[in-house]
């Protein structure tokens, strides 16, 4: 999976040392917070259903 997501969500990381996989909890996150809506569509046509409700069901407890 290649993700190409602009820097607005990912200024204090470097974005291509990030395994898209083992961080799509932090990525997911970051997009969801800081994205803009092009990053929201990638997100959404990247990652299954199950990872994104997982997240917007314990993000903002």
């Amino acid at each position: 999976m290649e993700l190409k997501l602009s820097n607005s969500a990912f200024w204090d990381v470097d974005f291509d040392k990030l395994n898209q996989r083992e961080n799509a909890d932090f990525i997911i996150a970051r997009v969801f917070q800081y994205g803009i809506l092009s990053d929201l569509r990638m997100i959404l046509k990247n990652y299954s259903a199950e990872k994104k409700a997982c997240f917007q069901n314990t993000a903002w407890k």
